[in-house]
């Protein structure tokens, strides 16, 4: 299963698969002490999957992984993987200026940002991990994710 960062009101559908059928699928999330059980599932294939959601109000990461069980005993565990809601970027205003800055460079999106003034479309600049943050001059600030079309892959955030 792959990782994800999303924004608050975001799922992550996550699959695996194994090279047979579970029993039972657990998906176990870490504590800060041990793993503990996040959910259980009853596969009828060796491909699974699960819609991760977000358990808290407000951002929060998770590292999970899964177990899969075959005749009551641990099969097969997969690499673990941190699901993280929240936004990826922040932003400070100091005047008309505003620094928008990618604080998860490493997110699968492509992410940019947009600065208006009066409404008027003023600038577009792109977020990396090579160029991190952008200082933009206007009113109005707002951050576009986007998949590997260039579509809008969530809601925009404006600051």
């Amino acid at each position: 299963p792959q990782g994800a960062y999303l924004a608050l009101d975001e799922c992550h559908n996550a699959y695996w698969e194994t090279s047979f059928i579970p029993d039972m699928t657990e998906i176990q999330y870490w504590d800060g002490e041990m793993w503990d059980q996040w959910d259980v599932q009853y596969p009828e294939n060796a491909l699974d999957d699960y819609d991760f959601e977000n358990p808290e109000d407000g951002g929060c990461t998770v590292r999970f992984r899964i177990a899969a069980y075959l005749d009551g005993e641990v099969k097969a565990k997969s690499r673990t993987f941190s699901i993280t809601w929240g936004y990826p970027v922040s932003a400070a205003w100091k005047g008309d200026t505003c620094t928008v800055t990618l604080d998860q460079p490493d997110i699968d999106s492509n992410v940019m940002a947009a600065v208006y003034t009066d409404g008027q479309l003023m600038d577009i600049v792109e977020l990396s991990a090579g160029k991190p943050s952008a200082e933009l001059t206007g009113d109005n600030v707002k951050v576009f994710f986007l998949d590997d079309s260039n579509h809008p892959a969530r809601s925009h955030i404006e600051f």
